[in-house]
């Protein structure tokens, strides 16, 4: 019986040592050795308009938290690139999702806060390269081939990534502009022109086939199903701040730039007039930002 007894202990004892050897493997995690980042070739990044992010790193069943930090930006010849690192922006980051249905800029600024970042700046938690709007400066972080090395991190092991993202960095022009669509007239063209450097306002001007100014305030927008109307009165982040309609022209301000795009998307509007320009009811709709702050001037031609 005795020796019954102490063999019970002696095959308890190993269970729990066994059990605490394999709760101890348990919570020390797992790093899969097909983690990596989405892509060995050159991401074309075009900055200094809309944010720019990248696609998140693949874990592949990695205990998480993961966690992700940038440790080094090279240059394409292996240079470490310091004015790139040491570059950073006052950018915006939020606490909660942009709906489109904020009408003020205190609804806004309740969902997101004013901070100091990395102008290349990585998303701890998913491996995300990130470029703000704000970075502008092509002197600190000059067009071209940047490879980024990266540390990750979970309760498993610590990795370090050399050249895991590889950036082709461009420049996007100060303003942005794409063509959505036309009814009951050709087509129409879209200029922008920067009057002056400092400044916020914004005049834009609507013609005709011929070169005759048109009342621009005679032009309507369309109410979309978020509930807003796609003319110049409303241009999202609380713009413009005033309105002012003439017979030839429209004058805008704005609060600030980048505008009138928040979270780094362009804005659509969607004009219609019934029959005061042509005699006949006409549509047309684009997106559009402006990157750059000063004095601007947008020019609309009609085309029928």
């Amino acid at each position: 019986m005795k020796t019954n007894k102490k063999i019970q202990c002696f095959l308890l004892l190993v269970s729990a040592f066994f059990f605490y050897a394999c709760k101890k493997e348990q919570n020390k995690g797992y790093f899969s050795k097909d983690f990596k980042f989405p892509t060995t070739q050159a991401i074309k990044a075009v900055v200094g308009g809309p944010l720019f992010q990248t696609r998140a790193a693949i874990t592949d069943e990695s205990t998480k938290p993961l966690t992700f930090r940038i440790v080094a930006i090279r240059n394409e010849d292996g240079s470490i690139a310091q004015n790139a690192m040491d570059y950073k922006v006052e950018t915006y980051l939020w606490t909660s999702a942009y709906t489109k249905k904020e009408k003020t800029i205190e609804e806004i600024d309740a969902k997101r806060y004013k901070a100091i970042r990395p102008a290349i700046d990585i998303d701890s938690l998913n491996g995300r390269i990130i470029i703000y709007p704000q970075v502008t400066d092509s002197l600190r972080l000059p067009k071209g081939i940047y490879k980024i090395d990266i540390e990750v991190k979970n309760s498993a092991e610590t990795r370090l990534f050399e050249s895991a993202v590889t950036l082709d960095i461009s420049y996007s022009l100060p303003y942005y502009y794409k063509f959505s669509g036309v009814d009951g007239i050709k087509d129409f063209k879209v200029k922008f022109t920067r009057l002056a450097e400092k400044g916020n306002k914004l005049t834009v001007k609507i013609y005709k086939p011929d070169g005759t100014p048109t009342n621009v305030d005679s032009y309507l927008g369309y109410q979309y199903g978020d509930g807003s109307i796609k003319d110049f009165r409303e241009l999202g982040s609380g713009n413009p701040v005033s309105y002012t309609p003439f017979l030839d022209r429209l004058e805008l301000e704005f609060s600030s730039f980048p505008a009138p795009y928040v979270e780094g998307g362009p804005i659509i509007t969607d004009l219609f007039n019934n029959s005061s320009v042509k005699g006949a009811y006409f549509n047309f709709w684009f997106e559009w930002a402006i990157y750059k702050e000063g004095n601007w001037l947008m020019e609309i031609k009609l085309i029928y």
